[in-house]
């Protein structure tokens, strides 16, 4: 059950567990129910009958008779008791149980501190043995994930021979040195862990059980538990699935108190003189701790700043029951800085678990008040009985019952998230490639959500206000603005509404210049509603780097910034469009922008850029900067300066060299020092800030930033503008960094650069710190650039390309203007610009000639384009009844007219795994026109499962006019409905419609074409459905570009075995595109085990 039902904003955080120290007899089933009843979602025990964590419970119940293994199986360490996994489902095994490993329990460290007797628990060979069989049996079970404690643990005051093994140990010493003592366990500790390291790995490199987590515990997060998780991390190489569990805030100690469990220790002072020396000692050998008789707080010097850890995978925190106190009401509650420790977990998708059970030694909340039978409970579970207590854990009586209702408490005040944070969730530290608007043409829903950011066109419209009353009085007839790449019109509002507020709307003239065709059309469409026409607009249908303005123009206003500032060729477009401005007083709207970058620690984003698909493609993420919302990652100092740009660019005769495209290359060198003097580097995240426009007369500047001390907020809310993340610069291999000298602390060397050729700009970087020099990364741009062309060969093509329309101009006028422009624009600019850059030119020119003749017919028949235009041309080019035929024309389409299809790469796979597995019940999600369904069909009819009686394709469209169009194809091919039936509707929506047309079989058969980040929940729904099985195919397009890495994840740890078959993304726009370069992509095919 979770924390909170109305909560749906928090993620996983939404679901707690338990931790059970003792479990009767192994009978986990139980123990689970009894959390469950009041509202855990899961447990977290010991897989291990003889757990030496827990040995005092072991030894008591041998006392009172309830052992069960005679003396000599005990003596035997190849016998460990196991759970017996019939008590739970498959499903509860792997979603309601954490495993908690015995690594490293305190016995294991004094019987090897003791150098002596019996040294069964105490190698580190038995102590890794011992793991390995935990985690082997875990990965049988498939457990969500194993905690191992790295921590020091404490022994317990019950058995008096841990503290004569301690007194012996001391005694035996030549020099009762506690530093030296302290030096000893710390040594074989770390030697321990790293030995568990090696085990981990192994378990990690084992594909086959991969999918069982391994979370480390620590007590602590000062610099030694970072430097242990550093070296742990480096040893698995940083694996997916290795996590941090913090106990109680990783801030609490124990307070030394005079006992009479201070008897048992023969030799030991407690007097004030010694109190220190005390605390020491039981510091090192664990003497006190949870499982005491003495009371747990936090540390006066504690720091509850955790930013470094919350840049690490913390997958949850366990809380002790001893970090809470009892209020005027005796209800439990936790001091004000744990409860914004959990509140700062819950935003970050941390569990919380609870400890439990026989963790109740001596608990400092019972006090007086404390109703009899809390204190009964309490004293049964330390043992004081002759019998232990057996409680029924049910609703009312669960000792853990008001601890639970606490912790939902602090989940539920959580401040809800903003709307723009819900927003922002699902972006959250995954990684994007930079849009590439010159490449591109966005799309309707980007342009709505940058649209949604009011403080950015706030910030333009005062920019612009100011620049208009600077020159109003200067200029003396029409001001002239130029908006040049203006998308769906935001800041052409934004130039009225400032000109309004100059006073100067009646002698304003606007130039709107955009070259997305799609948004040229909602411009055309705002210009009539909003009678732009009274302020003399004019929309361009040009790139504004060629773009000629009727006449000089006194403002040029654009936003192709990025999230680096210049990282989308805005220096390089604003170069060009300048020359539509007056040379002297001419404005540009940004006049400057920074660029900043600063070291950070970020291992989910890391990880986001890291690819298992292939060495090239894992190359390619590394080198490639990309845009990301940062959230888990602690910046390792502050951001500095890196590049800056200016517009105009007033080009003096010293630099017009004939090469246009040298001015704006750059190379900096940015030195940091560290604020930790233990810390990872992973990447440089990247900023910026731009000085819009700053008004010598009004003596005010406005500024566009994200840098971090300088972000635009929005002036009604005061959230931060969102139109722009960070950007994010990694490096192929973490670096760990540890400073032993304060006075000293660790330096970091960056050196980048920008660098430009005749058709390509790109980014390299190359860092220095700890003592490592990295390699330069992304040289001549191997893995990332973005293609530009200068030269003169451009001019012949510009008068061309220019759709040129005023706001007053008929609607037939406009039309014939867009018919020619685009057929002109494919005769002409696209030989011209390709031919720049073909290595050969000849064969080139041939078959883009070729093309293009095929391309002037397609044009002149189909002037706009749209999707059901492809049934008019298949019923043209393709055979009725011949699948083949069809699906050839359907290609030969979408040469002319690109837009997502499966291709015929892709198609050979989804047909090479259909003629493998000769499904009969299939379900596709994500259908479009029908390609891959004729496919499928085709496919079907040569194999011969089509004649099953039983066969049916089943497809899910969600737009109901590509519905129509594909099932005409369909019909037109020869396969009718009672073999093959196209539904409309979301996939998720139409799970049950989809069951009821199975007749509620299994499905032999699933390909998911469609939303990307819906692949995980409808794969989900399906399962939910029961229409997934032992034996089912899923297969997946796409998952690599535009990617849908948590699709990936599900199946790898949810009982998948997957394949993934490379093969170049399908949307093709090199014909239409010079700077278009084809993306790397896989199908993933994957079977249910």
């Amino acid at each position: 059950m979770p924390l909170s039902f109305t909560r749906n904003d928090l993620g996983d955080s939404n679901f707690s567990g338990c931790e059970v120290a003792d479990i009767k007899n192994g009978d986990i089933k139980t123990a689970l129910e009894k959390a469950t009843r009041i509202g855990f979602d899961f447990i977290a025990c010991s897989l291990d009958g003889d757990d030496a964590f827990y040995r005092r419970n072991r030894r008591r119940r041998r006392r009172s008779g309830e052992a069960s293994r005679s003396s000599s199986e005990e003596d035997d360490g190849d016998f460990i008791q196991r759970p017996c996994d019939f008590q739970l489902t498959a499903e509860s095994w792997s979603s309601r149980v954490v495993a908690v490993s015995a690594f490293g329990c305190p016995g294991d460290y004094y019987e090897h501190f003791k150098g002596g007797k019996n040294k069964k628990h105490g190698t580190c060979e038995t102590m890794c043995r011992k793991l390995e069989e935990d985690l082997s049996y875990a990965s049988h079970l498939n457990l969500h994930a194993v905690i191992i404690r790295t921590y020091r643990p404490r022994f317990d005051d019950d058995v008096r021979s841990a503290f004569e093994t301690f007194d012996e140990a001391v005694s035996s010493r030549e020099e009762n040195d506690i530093e030296k003592v302290r030096g000893d366990m710390n040594s074989f500790r770390e030697h321990a862990l790293m030995k568990c390291a090696r085990v981990v790995n192994a378990h990690f490199e084992d594909s086959m059980v991969n999918s069982t987590r391994v979370w480390l515990e620590f007590d602590s997060v000062d610099d030694d538990s970072y430097a242990i998780w550093q070296k742990f991390r480096a040893a698995c190489h940083g694996h997916e699935n290795l996590g941090i569990c913090i106990r109680n805030a990783g801030v609490y100690e124990p307070v030394l108190e005079k006992s009479s469990a201070a008897n048992h220790l023969n030799g030991l002072d407690f007097e004030s003189a010694r109190r220190d020396k005390e605390r020491d000692v039981a510091n090192v050998t664990g003497l006190l701790g949870k499982m005491c008789a003495y009371e747990m707080v936090p540390r006066d010097d504690a720091s509850w700043d955790y930013s470094k850890w919350f840049a690490e995978p913390v997958k949850c925190v366990c809380v002790d029951t001893f970090c809470f106190t009892p209020n005027k009401h005796q209800y439990p509650v936790l001091p004000k800085k744990m409860q914004e420790f959990l509140s700062e977990c819950f935003k970050r998708d941390i569990q919380v678990i609870l400890a439990s059970g026989d963790e109740y030694v001596k608990n400092p909340n019972v006090d007086k008040d404390t109703p009899l039978e809390d204190i009964q409970f309490h004293e049964s579970t330390r043992g004081t009985h002759t019998t232990q207590s057996s409680l029924e854990w049910s609703n009312e009586d669960h000792p853990m019952k008001e601890y639970f209702r606490y912790i939902a408490h602090l989940f539920e005040n959580v401040p809800p998230l903003s709307e723009q944070e819900v927003i922002e969730r699902d972006y959250r530290d995954k990684v994007q490639a930079p849009l590439q608007p010159l490449a591109d043409n966005l799309e309707s829903a980007t342009y709505e959500v940058f649209e949604k950011d009011d403080s950015k066109y706030d910030a333009y419209e005062d920019a612009i206000e100011l620049a208009l009353l600077d020159i109003k009085d200067t200029v003396s007839d029409i001001i002239r603005v130029a908006v040049v790449g203006a998308g769906r019109g935001p800041l052409v509002k934004a130039t009225i509404n400032a000109a309004v507020k100059a006073s100067v709307s009646n002698r304003l003239k606007v130039y709107v210049v955009e070259k997305n065709p799609n948004a040229v059309h909602t411009l055309r469409h705002r210009a009539q509603s909003e009678n732009w026409a009274d302020v003399n607009a004019e929309i361009f249908h040009s790139d504004g780097r060629i773009w000629e303005a009727p006449e000089k123009c006194d403002v040029l206003v654009s936003e192709l910034l990025g999230s680096f500032g210049d990282n989308e060729l805005s220096p390089e477009c604003l170069d060009g469009a300048q020359r539509c401005l007056k040379p002297e007083t001419g404005i540009s709207i940004p006049q400057e922008y920074t660029s900043y970058l600063a070291p950070m620690t970020g291992a989910a984003v890391h990880q986001a850029c890291s690819s298992t698909v292939s060495r090239d493609l894992d190359l390619k993420a590394k080198e490639t900067p990309h845009v990301v919302k940062l959230y888990r990652h602690h910046l390792l100092d502050e951001a500095r300066e890196v590049f800056t740009f200016k517009h105009p660019r007033r080009i003096s005769s010293k630099e017009n060299t004939g090469k246009a495209y040298s001015r704006n290359e750059r190379h900096a060198v940015i030195a940091f020092t560290l604020k930790d003097k233990c810390a990872t580097l992973h990447g440089f995240a990247g900023y910026f800030d731009a000085l819009l426009y700053k008004s010598s007369r009004a003596k005010k500047s406005v500024n566009c930033s994200i840098h971090l001390p300088t972000h635009t907020r929005n002036k009604d809310t005061n959230e931060l503008m969102f139109s722009w993340f960070p950007i994010f610069f990694p490096i192929d291999m973490p670096i760990d960094m540890r400073s032993k000298d304060p006075q000293s602390p660790n330096e970091i060397i960056l050196r980048v650069w920008r660098c430009v050729s005749s058709s390509a700009v790109w980014y390299e970087w190359q860092c220095e710190c700890g003592g490592q020099s990295t390699r330069v990364f992304n040289a001549k741009g191997r893995s990332s650039k973005k293609a530009s062309i200068f030269s003169s060969s451009i001019a012949t093509i510009k008068r061309t390309n220019t759709s040129r329309l005023a706001c007053t101009s008929s609607k037939s006028s406009s039309c014939d203007n867009a018919k020619l422009s685009r057929a002109n624009f494919v005769r002409v600019s696209i030989p011209s610009m390709l031919l720049l850059i073909s290595p050969n030119a000849a064969n080139a020119a041939e078959e883009l000639m070729k093309h293009n003749e095929q391309a002037s017919t397609f044009y002149q028949d189909w002037p706009n384009a749209q999707p059901s235009d492809i049934i008019a041309f298949v019923t043209q080019k393709a055979t009725r009844g011949d699948p083949k035929s069809i699906l050839h024309a359907m290609d030969l389409f979408w040469s002319f007219y690109p837009t997502y299809n499966l291709g015929k790469v892709k198609q050979e796979i989804l047909r090479d795994v259909e003629r493998e597995c000769k499904p009969i019940k299939l379900i596709e999600f994500g259908t479009f026109l029908g390609y891959s369904a004729i496919a499928t069909m085709d496919e079907s009819r040569e194999n011969g499962t089509l004649e099953d009686p039983e066969f049916l394709l089943v497809c899910v469209e969600a737009e109901p006019l590509h519905a129509e169009v594909a099932v005409t194809l369909l019909e037109y091919a020869g396969f009718d409905e009672t073999k093959v039936k196209v539904i409309t509707g979301s996939a998720n929506a139409s799970v049950p419609e989809v069951k009821r047309l199975l007749k509620g079989q299994v499905a032999d058969q699933v390909f998911m074409d469609h939303c990307k980040p819906c692949l995980k929940p409808d794969l989900v729904s399906l399962e939910e459905a029961g229409m997934i099985q032992k034996g089912t195919v899923v297969i997946a397009d796409n998952v690599i570009y535009p990617g849908a890495p948590d699709f990936l994840a599900y199946l790898d740890a949810n009982g998948y075995t997957t394949e993934l078959k490379e093969a170049p993304f399908e949307y093709d726009r090199s014909v239409w595109d010079k700077s278009w370069t084809k993306k790397d992509d896989a199908v993933s095919v994957s079977v249910k085990l």
